[in-house]
């Protein structure tokens, strides 16, 4: 083990960033071998030359990009979204973990008891979120330019550097911010919430401040306005950068001060601990919902607040149906399938555009990532902090406590949903979306099932293990395979039978939930989950809880 904050911080997470620089390559790869379909498309060029500009905002389009060029396609279809969801997640993730960690398991006066000071702890640590981060803008970079060679696109190096160098400045970004945060409240799970409903919110106002009298000029005070500024795909790097390099700075700064002037003796809050105890319900189902409830409240925040942002756009797109009409027609059947979409006419409809950019994209990935983060910290977690032969202590057997922990975690994962669900049908009547109450029920069910069944599997991975990292990585892997199976069958005829094997096909299928209803793909996920819960019960009671560094990793 290396001696070093950095070295023990890239050291434990060693198996974890192999994962996301994957996920990121593969990312990357899609979306580079979709675009000579849609190049060689003859109706391409007409089409985007009559498009109005407001339109193609809408769209996600940015009408000073030449969105004919590679470059334009890969701005708006890879660093546009799924790329800074990416790397958020990930900074998001290390930075509210990167303080917090020690001062939740009692053990920060441990580190410090050893030469080194707080300052040096922090910025060691952001040291290693830098280096982590810039793993996967790397990985980004290097698939895009063995992609540009193999398809003979032409993408200029200044490009995927400017690019990359950009989406790793919003990564360190988001993550400083994360650490402030954690450095404030000292919770993992609080900072992640609020910077991730910051993350959110920074996303929408800048794309709302142009197009808003009274949001006018706001957009500048956005991460997102300094990354996209003059597209750096095709400009390289800017001078805006030093902006996000400047806000990222200062955050470390108020982190570090934050961090130095906080009592962290862990007699002290092991007794705050102790107190907050009595306060709680009395059962572990009802304690660990009491744990989460100020981190669920800002998820659920965030989720609702997209939910709301994203429907508010469909009234502008379907003032213009015959442009909307021509813009589907050029996105390959075989993309639109890997989102559950078989039938492109879908598309023209709020359901199939709500499933495109909300219940197949941003919530699912926001879903999926709450119920893996929940039920890896649930049983690992525990080990982790050395706090599990504490809470055997009490008369429970281990079967119950692993079915209550997941109870509440369904409970979390279902409140979440039924807030989304709300939050649709006020926009449903506000809007006039003209979602039916099946589908609306169908799609928030799956979406719910899918999480549940992430999370479940990470719970039995952390009850097999006793691995932190290995209860947040194998599920995170199995959903990156999924994404891959469902849309490698969908655009190979030869791979079909994949998606049958991608928990994503059973929630999306070939329709929307949100358009035709209940499918017996959501029959499959509910055994899935009765099948994991059925074994994280059979691996915890089996295993043994050695010692308070046993589960570490």
């Amino acid at each position: 083990m290396p001696s070093s904050v950095l070295g023990r911080a890239l050291l434990e997470r060693r198996r974890s960033i192999v994962g996301w620089a994957a996920g990121a390559g593969a990312a990357a790869a899609l979306s580079v071998a979709v675009y000579p379909t849609i190049r060689d498309n003859p109706a391409v060029r007409d089409l985007l030359d009559h498009l109005p500009a407001g339109l193609l905002r809408l769209l996600g389009i940015s009408p000073d990009v030449v969105t004919r060029t590679p470059m334009g396609f890969l701005h708006a279809q890879l660093y546009g979204t799924i790329a800074p969801a990416i790397m958020c997640a990930f900074a998001i993730a290390f930075g509210s973990g990167a303080t917090a960690a020690e001062e939740e398991t009692g053990t920060a006066d441990l580190l410090f008891a050893h030469p080194v000071s707080r300052t040096r702890v922090l910025l060691e640590q952001f040291c290693a979120l830098a280096l982590l981060t810039l793993a996967i803008a790397a990985a980004f970079a290097a698939t895009i330019a063995a992609g540009s060679l193999a398809f003979g696109l032409g993408i200029p190096a200044k490009g995927i550097f400017g690019a990359n160098f950009s989406l790793w400045l919003l990564g360190v970004f988001f993550g400083a911010l994360a650490m402030a945060l954690a450095a404030w409240r000292g919770r993992r799970g609080g900072a992640a919430a609020i910077a991730t409903a910051i993350a959110i919110a920074m996303f929408f106002l800048n794309f709302f401040a142009p197009r808003i009298a009274a949001l006018g000029g706001l957009d500048v005070l956005t991460a997102f306005f300094w990354y996209y500024r003059h597209a750096p795909i095709l400009q390289g790097p800017n001078p805006g950068h030093l902006v996000l390099a400047g806000a990222t700075a200062g955050l470390i700064l108020v982190a570090a001060r934050t961090f130095a002037r906080k009592d962290l003796g862990a007699v002290r809050a092991g007794a705050a601990r102790a107190g907050a105890l009595d306060r709680m319900p009395g059962s572990i189902y009802g304690h660990a919902l009491w744990r989460r409830r100020a981190s669920f409240a800002w998820w659920a925040a965030g989720l609702c607040l997209l939910a709301a942002l994203t429907a508010a756009f469909w009234p502008s797109l379907r003032s213009g149906p015959r442009q909307l009409e021509g813009v589907v027609k050029l996105v390959p059947r075989e993309v639109l399938a890997s989102f559950g979409i078989s039938d492109p006419s879908v598309m023209l409809t709020a359901a199939g555009f709500l499933t495109g950019r909300l219940y197949g994209s941003l919530a699912l990935v926001a879903m999926v990532a709450f119920g893996i983060a929940t039920g890896a910290a649930e049983i690992a977690g525990e080990i982790r902090k050395g706090t599990m032969d504490l809470v055997l202590a009490a008369p429970v057997k281990r079967g119950a406590l692993v079915a209550q922990r997941w109870a509440a975690m369904a409970t979390l994962i279902g409140l979440l949903s039924l807030a989304l669900a709300g939050t649709l049908a006020a926009c449903n009547a506000r809007f006039e979306l003209d979602l039916g109450a099946g589908g609306l029920v169908a799609a928030n069910v799956g979406l719910a099932l899918v999480a549940l069944l992430f999370g479940t599997l990470a719970m039995a991975v952390g009850s097999a293990t006793g691995s932190v990292s290995a209860a947040r990585g194998v599920p995170a892997a199995v959903a990156i395979g999924g994404f891959l199976c469902n849309a490698l069958g969908a655009t190979s005829p030869g791979l079909s039978a994949l998606r049958t094997l991608s928990p994503l096909h059973w929630y999306l299928g070939d329709t929307p939930p949100l358009a035709r209803g209940f499918g017996p793909g959501l029959a499959l996920l509910a055994g899935g989950v009765l099948v994991l819960v059925v074994f994280a019960v059979a691996a915890f009671s089996r295993r043994d809880i050695a010692s308070p560094g046993a589960g570490r990793g």
